[in-house]
């Protein structure tokens, strides 16, 4: 390995009418997650990816348009698991687009919350130690990757493209799909995070219930910013490294852009090694954090998910990295 470096929504309230095709949540939803959405002018349809008991995602979409997302009810996550922080190292060799990572260590935490939502019920897990990226896969980094011929170019008839868009290079990369994503991680030999690894990062090692603990937040989030979010363009999002730092020592983990995770959107279940129910094979995805464009903050709680396609592309999805802690940074 040596030289080789390891990377809602829903709405019927809208920020501005400049912001059409914008994520906005109305933070309703029903025990199963699903809740209804629409679209400011200029977008239309819907993909309904709540979770029912047996944990089955239903999807439509509309005609034309960018479809918006769908997921649970933003209620309270809970409390536990373990305390600590990660450690902070280099990847990415030089002309890659490789990012700074940070290493989290192995440890077992409680997952989800106990709020009849899409994210019950809390259930135990455990981890090995593994590396994730400390901000959003970037437009200028994703960029090199098409250069390189390893990654396709990000959909470029949306509005509020980052790649390809002079200015942004250090706005997240947006308009990928998942499947773009992973073929981006494997070009820098890394790859997307599971859900559960995106959880454990974001708060849930501390047992936090939102990234940033208890506090207000104090970043790229409209909810929280109200009526204006400083340093947001409504159109493209905000630079990474924004957000605060959370205890592990990553940024944007609330209030960037919504993360692809490798995990299939399964319903959680307490009594399987997986964490998911038996048999599940949907073929959804989990989507974690909040997002610029999100107007409640709730929708920024670690244990919030939401299911997406992997073909789906918006402009508040993006992506960041992981590796296992055995192919971490080398020196």
């Amino acid at each position: 390995m040596g030289g080789r470096w390891w990377a809602a929504v829903l709405g019927a309230a809208w920020l501005a009418s400049g912001c059409n095709g914008q994520i906005a949540p109305d933070g309703s939803g029903g025990a199963g997650g699903v809740a209804a959405g629409d679209l400011a002018s200029g977008g239309s349809g819907a993909l309904d990816g709540g979770v029912g008991p047996g944990g089955e995602t239903s999807g439509g979409a509309g005609s034309g348009g960018d479809p918006l997302l769908t997921g649970g009810a933003p209620d309270a996550g809970g409390s536990g698991g373990l305390t600590g922080g990660g450690e902070t190292a280099l990847g990415g060799a030089t002309g890659t687009g490789g990012g700074e990572m940070v290493l989290l260590p192995g440890g077992t935490f409680l997952m989800g919350e106990d709020e009849g939502t899409a994210s019950s019920p809390r259930h135990e897990r455990t981890l090995e130690g593994f590396w994730l990226d400390r901000t959003e896969v970037t437009a200028g980094a994703y960029d090199l990757c098409v250069l390189a011929k390893a990654c396709t170019a990000a959909d470029a008839s949306g509005l509020g493209v980052n790649s390809g868009a002079p200015g942004y290079e250090n706005y997240p990369a947006n308009y990928v799909t998942l499947l773009q994503a992973e073929a981006y991680c494997a070009w820098v030999g890394k790859r997307l995070p599971t859900e559960a690894e995106w959880e454990y990062a974001a708060g849930g090692l501390q047992g936090y219930e939102y990234p940033w603990g208890d506090a207000t937040p104090a970043g790229c989030i409209p909810g929280a910013t109200n009526p204006t979010p400083k340093h947001a363009d409504f159109n493209h999002g905000c630079e990474v490294g924004q957000f605060p730092e959370n205890d592990s020592g990553l940024l944007d983990m609330g209030g960037g852009v919504y993360e692809y995770t490798s995990s299939p959107y399964c319903a959680y279940s307490a009594d399987t090694d997986t964490g998911y129910v038996t048999g599940c094979q949907s073929e959804s995805y989990a989507l974690r954090d909040g997002a610029f464009s999100s107007i409640a903050t709730e929708l920024a709680r670690v244990a919030f998910r939401q299911p997406t396609a992997d073909d789906f592309t918006h402009q508040a999805v993006g992506f960041r990295c992981a590796a296992s802690w055995t192919e971490g940074p080398i020196e």
